[in-house]
């Protein structure tokens, strides 16, 4: 389980800064029904595109962005996890983008005012041209999805993975599989239209379901 894999080494994050906690304490936070964490921080006093220039965003002035893929009745819970993590005097990035989620929770006493957000899905295809001359396995297509969803896995949101680390995953599956090219297409709606891009990209409000990634073999 590809995203499973991901949620445990992030949740046994043994940071001490400020974002590793809140990512270990989101994901600490219930046992099931969190999926996707993402968390930018900007310190500075002015407007910083985070985490960087191909799939970043701006977030605000001494602001933390939080986008939060799960069970809606789990949103409070993340809410308090926020509020047990969050530094004194950060405010919360205001953005447009997926749906803003916010909550009124009371720590030891104290009320504090949360805001997060639940991505949006992206759709991605993965068309992969191979030379099997070669192949020395049983499913040629089973083996390059599972190389491509372990990739996938790894990069569910706010990620840029190049066609050269797809390659090389495919080639590395021990198979003899000769993959010679790699296409990526990706659309924000499932009845939207496909987009042929250069890079795999998600976005820091924007997650990618592996049970809806599809992988075809030229």
């Amino acid at each position: 389980d590809y995203t499973y894999r991901t949620k445990i080494l992030q949740s046994c994050s043994r940071g001490s800064g400020f974002v590793p906690s809140i990512y270990n304490a989101i994901y600490r936070s219930a046992a099931n029904g969190i999926y996707d964490v993402c968390v930018l921080n900007n310190g500075h006093g002015v407007p910083a595109v985070l985490p960087n220039q191909t799939n970043g965003i701006a977030v605000d002035p001494h602001s933390v962005f939080i986008s939060v893929r799960c069970d809606t009745t789990l949103e409070t819970t993340v809410a308090e996890a926020i509020a047990k993590t969050i530094s004194a005097g950060c405010c919360f990035h205001n953005d447009t983008h997926g749906t803003k989620v916010e909550k009124t929770v009371e720590i030891d006493g104290f009320s504090s005012n949360i805001v997060f957000y639940h991505p949006t899905e992206r759709f991605v295809k993965i068309v992969v041209a191979v030379n099997p001359s070669y192949y020395t396995g049983t499913n040629i297509q089973s083996d390059i999805t599972n190389a491509v969803n372990a990739i996938i896995g790894a990069n569910t949101t706010n990620a840029t993975v190049s066609k050269s680390e797809f390659l090389a995953k495919i080639a590395a599956t021990g198979t003899a599989i000769i993959p010679l090219s790699v296409g990526i297409f990706m659309k924000d709606s499932s009845d939207g239209a496909w987009t042929e891009s250069e890079e795999y990209i998600v976005m820091p409000y924007q997650y990618v379901d592996i049970g809806n990634v599809e992988v075809v073999v030229e």
